[in-house]
């Protein structure tokens, strides 16, 4: 247990050093299906994306506060980088991380390792509206049943001087547990903040899933309230 807790204050730490911004959610989520604990809990993400001239760098790392005491439960993290390939080839090569650790009360394990190389297009919808698009062999962790792949779409508009929607939407594959199939697996997280100052917003999220929940089969739609700090 000690590792875990460094692992968690050094995560922590380094996530907060480099953040662009951090959000505090409540997740009071109710399920669907009654094989999935409702939610009512406290997460804190944070956030970085930075482009440059060979590409971007994004990453974000959630702490789900539902532990013993309300302590962290969950930490849980991606990072990606796209690179491009040269000036005149639109389509830029896509690498990219996920993993983290759950567990309280004196239990914990890692989740699978997560690796996805593919390709990047970023789409200039209009002055102020970029749509990402991502398509990728994904690999994971213990996985017995061939292949995996992901696609993602991201977005982030600026709607007038103080509203801002954003967020993402995955779909991705892996195995099906006690199976030799494969499930797919969809997540979308929109966001709308609106600006109270120039750090400080407010703001809501839903995540909406399909075979993402642990213990749902069904849709599950998980809405939030939050706040937020530009850095």
């Amino acid at each position: 247990m000690k590792k875990v807790f460094l692992f968690l204050v050094v995560s922590c730490i380094a996530s907060f050093a480099m953040a662009q911004n951090v959000q505090l959610h409540y997740d009071f989520g109710k399920a669907n299906d009654k094989n999935a604990q409702d939610r009512g809990y406290l997460t804190t993400t944070v956030e970085f994306f930075k482009p440059d001239k060979m590409g971007s760098t994004f990453f974000f790392v959630d702490f789900d506060f539902n532990g013993k005491s309300d302590g962290i439960s969950v930490t849980y993290m991606e990072i990606a980088r796209n690179l491009k390939v040269s000036k005149d080839f639109p389509v830029m090569a896509h690498l990219e991380y996920n993993g983290g650790h759950f567990g309280s009360g004196g239990f914990g394990a890692s989740f699978n390792h997560a690796f996805i190389v593919g390709g990047a297009y970023d789409w200039k919808i209009t002055k102020g509206f970029t749509l990402g698009t991502m398509l990728g062999y994904k690999y994971i962790q213990h996985t017995d049943n061939g292949a995996d792949f992901q696609a993602t779409i991201t977005w982030f508009k600026p709607l007038g001087k103080h509203f801002l929607f954003t967020g993402f939407a995955d779909l991705w594959t892996e195995d099906k547990w006690g199976t030799d199939d494969k499930r797919f697996i969809f997540l979308t997280e929109p966001q709308i903040w609106y600006s109270i100052s120039e750090h400080f917003k407010v703001g809501s999220e839903v995540e909406i899933s399909n075979n993402f929940v642990p213990g749902s089969n069904k849709l599950e739609i998980m809405p939030t309230v939050a706040v937020r700090w530009d850095i």
